[in-house]
């Protein structure tokens, strides 16, 4: 029991640094997208013209470049629709010759790239990302429904242990399904991120001091994801030990 109440607390405490790590990453982001975004490339071709110029250039003529809409700005930002073959850029991208516009537009280019080529990874990144907006959805339904049984009626003797048990095996499927999205979006976003380069220096669209700047915002994204990967494992190891704990109590109980 000690020894499984001292990893919890360590375990907690590299969760709340990386969490600190994690806000830091997505603050540079923040003003690093922001701040590219007032500096304009070398190109003529807005973020929209360049996109189709590139998909034209693959064959993919059927996908769409469209300026995302309220809903799915809340939810995805700057995304590529599988289900639409559309790539939707924010208002602040769509016509703008920026160097965040340009590689924001080509970076989407390299996934809707790797969907036409059918790559490896590609599809599963799609099917656990969907998987991981709904699942909290159940999952803190299902907490708040225990939480009532819980403090509210009288049955928290009898049903307390069983409820608590139940949640945080729900919260350890969740996080294997935000763990798996995660894996599969750093690879396939990687990916997109080697092949946005490799358009932007093979086009000579940057300088060398501009492509380095795009490829450190794309590459935050990157580390972003790598840290709430890290952050996922752990929480299934928090849970895994607070499940532990449960169990040994609610055998000394009884």
């Amino acid at each position: 029991m000690g020894i499984i109440v001292i990893l919890l607390i360590v375990v907690s405490v590299a969760i709340g640094v990386l969490a600190v790590m994690s806000l830091v990453t997505r603050l540079f982001l923040f003003f690093k997208y922001h701040q590219l975004n007032h500096m304009e490339s070398a190109t003529n071709l807005n973020a929209t013209e360049l996109a189709r110029k590139v998909l034209d250039a693959n064959g993919l003529t059927d996908v769409k470049v469209e300026k995302v809409g309220f809903f799915r700005m809340l939810f995805f930002g700057n995304h590529y629709s599988v289900m639409k073959k559309t790539i939707f850029l924010r208002k602040n991208i769509v016509d703008k010759n920026s160097i965040t516009a340009l590689g924001i537009s080509l970076q989407k280019v390299g996934l809707a790239i790797q969907h036409h080529n059918k790559a490896k990874g590609f599809k599963a990144k799609y099917v656990f990302t969907l998987m991981s907006y709904f699942s909290p959805v159940i999952f803190y339904f299902l907490v708040a429904v225990g939480l009532i049984i819980d403090f509210i009626t009288s049955f928290a003797g009898f049903l307390g242990a069983p409820l608590t048990f139940l949640f945080l095996i729900i919260g350890i499927v969740y996080y294997i399904v935000v763990l798996f999205a995660l894996l599969f979006t750093i690879k396939v976003d990687k990916r997109a991120n080697i092949m946005t380069m490799d358009m932007v220096r093979k086009a000579n669209l940057l300088s060398e001091e501009d492509a380095k700047n795009l490829e450190t915002l794309l590459n935050s994204y990157i580390w972003a994801n790598i840290i709430d990967f890290v952050i996922s494992i752990l929480r299934i190891i928090q849970l895994f030990l607070k499940l532990v704990l449960n169990v040994a109590k609610f055998k000394k109980a009884n």
